[in-house]
């Protein structure tokens, strides 16, 4: 018969204990040791343990992720990561997917799911002057960022999934309805590649390319047109704001910048 091993029985029990210690701690008191009170992050009201919990709401960037649960996976510690599957639901806004926190600043996103009304996207387009209506359904199979520290911003390395915006509209005086429009996003060496097209049978034409690098610069080149312009007035109307039409009746954009 083979001699166990000691070390090896003495760790499988520490971790284990470990294992069971993180099940069973209550949330609230996690919280209260883990967050900063001036943190970006707040949790309203935790309750549960630290491995499977919920709160009335987590509040992050000036969002507010109403009925917000979580439950960690323990055994991706092996593994030198610490996964969470989430979910929050706010009504018209709900989502889920999973967070990984590796070591350094590093962050993973994964499997996300989310509808998302225009107003909670709304914040993260500073530069759009208009307001949007509609709702963004989110589909993301993987997103890599860094964190922020004291010394540095945070920075999105790579990104794989679409977005697709339902029933698009803009509102500077009056409210204009735009159609659907899906963008898809990939990452090569050069950096994060996002390519936008209107779905079937949008009023608003739209083909486009995205470029952001890991520099954040970013550009962005896009060729729009109305479907039907003597149907449409109003539409024509408003991208008359970006200057003359070629001979196609296309519009062409090309902005370019840093985040």
């Amino acid at each position: 018969m083979k001699k166990i091993n000691n070390k090896l029985v003495i760790v499988i029990a520490l971790l284990v204990f470990i294992i069971f210690f993180v099940m069973q701690f209550p949330a609230r008191h996690a919280y209260a040791l883990l967050v900063d009170p001036g943190s970006d992050i707040q949790l309203y009201e935790p309750e549960g343990t630290l491995w499977h919990g919920k709160a009335k709401a987590l509040a992050f960037n000036n969002q507010h992720f109403q009925n917000f649960e979580w439950q960690l996976k323990p055994w991706s510690i092996v593994l030198g990561r610490l996964n969470v599957s989430w979910s929050f639901d706010n009504g018209e806004a709900y989502g889920n997917g999973t967070v990984g926190l590796g070591l350094g600043r590093s962050i993973k996103l994964s499997s996300v799911k989310a509808n998302l009304p225009g107003a909670m996207v709304q914040p993260y387009l500073s530069h759009v002057p208009a307001k949007l209506g509609g709702v963004f359904n989110v589909d993301i199979d993987e997103l890599y960022y860094d964190a922020a520290t004291a010394d540095t911003t945070a920075t999105l390395r790579s990104i794989k999934g679409q977005i697709i915006w339902h029933h698009a509209a803009m509102t500077v005086l009056n409210e204009l309805a735009l159609g659907e429009f899906q963008l898809n996003m990939t990452t090569d060496e050069s950096g994060i590649v996002g390519l936008l097209k209107e779905i079937e049978n949008s009023d608003l034409l739209a083909e486009g390319r995205l470029f952001l690098t890991t520099d954040k610069n970013y550009k962005i080149d896009a060729t729009l047109a109305v479907r039907h312009p003597g149907q449409r007035r109003d539409l024509s109307q408003g991208l008359s704001f970006l200057g003359r039409p070629d001979e196609k009746g296309q519009y062409k954009m090309s902005y370019s910048g840093q985040l």
